[in-house]
């Protein structure tokens, strides 16, 4: 009936964290108190955790707390599981009855366990191995044991032999289930905030550059532009991927048919094109830019889609032109010497 009890906690608090995990995915780094945030959700899971306990005797709970809280020192470090344990412990002693001071300080060593594995994890990468979720697991609910000696008058031996096995045996790996899913929502969204970091870190790089990217799937004509084609041929990115109808209405009058062109020849043999293009000046200053794109096959050689770049080169276009007009100013100069002179 004790193993039954526990396990049902247990699946309660892992059910829990899942939950947990969709919340962390909307508050994850948006926000310079995400700490605070999660210290309170961790201790909001706590209190639920023991709203449903195992009852030894009155007074005398056993819950899923001191997973929850170890996991909230080990993915959220000291803020997170300070802010979980100050609410855990405060409804515990709310709650009244014997184990009260045993109940308390097993919110306290699970934090403080917890807090140890995150310095620990962060300082060394030997202790990012997922075994030492397990040890650490373990290590809590030894020392949990350990604190029965807090209950009163001889109730200690009686409560050990009671819960000390279906502590043991199911804690620890309640504990690494948690852990390692909490690490690996920890993980997953870490990366995505990496990716976004480096796609910033791109689309500036982009825009000093004035160099654009994109893709295009000539079946669907879906595709991808980088924040940097919409400024490049002046359209609005909230608009969304362009249509080719609308992409082609700003390009230059006279340079439109070949570009037409030259994307139906890539969608329809394997090739490499670089052109300059203008845009239309319809729609701003005309600008001149350079295009190259190519088609990428799959297993079988067929095209599935274009990959390119646009780079605007109006600036060195004038600065061309300028020096062509410079020379041919000069060499008219030159040749008109000769009869100055005569």
């Amino acid at each position: 009936m004790i193993f039954l009890s526990l396990i049902h906690n247990v699946s309660l608090l892992i059910t829990l964290s899942i939950i947990y995990g969709i919340i962390f995915r909307h508050f994850y780094k948006k926000t310079p108190y995400f700490s605070i945030v999660s210290g309170l959700l961790f201790g909001c899971v706590s209190i639920i955790g023991m709203m449903t306990p195992m009852t030894l005797m009155p007074g005398i709970i056993f819950d899923g707390r001191s997973i929850i809280l170890f996991i909230a020192g080990f993915s959220g470090g000291p803020v997170t599981a300070v802010i979980a344990a100050i609410m855990a412990g405060a409804y515990r002693i709310w709650l009244g009855g014997a184990g009260t001071l045993m109940g308390v300080s097993v919110i306290s060593e699970s934090a403080l366990c917890g807090i140890a594995l995150y310095y620990l994890k962060h300082k060394s990468p030997f202790f990012n191995k997922i075994y030492w979720i397990w040890i650490f697991g373990l290590l809590v609910h030894i020392l949990m044991l350990a604190l029965t000696i807090a209950l009163p008058g001889g109730v200690s031996w009686f409560v050990l032999e009671q819960i000390a096995l279906p502590v043991i045996v199911i804690y620890p790996i309640a504990t690494f289930i948690v852990g390692l899913l909490m690490g690996e929502i920890e993980s997953h969204f870490q990366d995505i905030v990496t990716l976004k970091e480096t796609q910033k870190e791109l689309e500036s790089a982009q825009e000093r550059a004035h160099i654009g990217s994109w893709v295009l799937d000539p079946v669907t004509q879906k595709g991808f532009w980088s924040r940097e084609m919409y400024r490049l041929f002046n359209m609005d990115p909230h608009e969304g991927f362009p249509t080719q109808t609308d992409f082609l209405e700003h390009i230059h009058p006279e340079d439109r048919d070949i570009l037409k062109n030259d994307l139906i020849s890539a969608t329809q043999s394997v090739m490499q094109i670089k052109k300059d293009y203008r845009t239309n000046p319809k729609y701003g200053p005309i600008k001149v830019i350079n295009a190259q794109f190519y088609s990428e096959t799959d297993e079988h050689n067929k095209i599935t889609r274009l990959v390119g770049t646009c780079l605007d080169i109006t600036e060195r276009k004038l600065s061309e032109d300028n020096l062509r007009s410079e020379r041919a100013r000069l060499h008219t100069l030159i040749h008109s010497i000769p009869d100055m002179i005569g």
